[in-house]
């Protein structure tokens, strides 16, 4: 195991850091163009937000649970039934 002078071990730090600076020039700063402008938000109002209304239609055939049963139309009372047919006595 090798044991190192405190001052070498500054030295060498010292050198490595100065080594480290040199290396990176200092950055120009470029001409940059400045930013454009943000577009103005527009007022509340003129965006208004309205609700998606989706039509709803009743359900069709209705469900079988509360379907009636199917009534016959009412025509009237029934009329006497005829007597049989008999041909004319000569």
């Amino acid at each position: 195991m090798t044991n190192y002078h405190p001052e070498d071990i500054e030295n060498q730090m010292n050198e490595y850091q100065e080594a480290e600076v040199d290396q990176y020039p200092p950055y120009p700063p470029p001409p940059y163009p400045p930013p454009p402008p943000y577009p103005p938000y527009p007022p509340p109002y003129y965006r208004p937000i309205y609700p998606i209304i989706y039509p709803v239609r009743p359900p069709y055939p209705p469900p079988l649970y509360y379907r009636r049963p199917y009534r016959p139309p009412y025509y009237g009372p029934r009329p006497e039934p005829r007597p049989p047919y008999r041909p004319r006595p000569r």
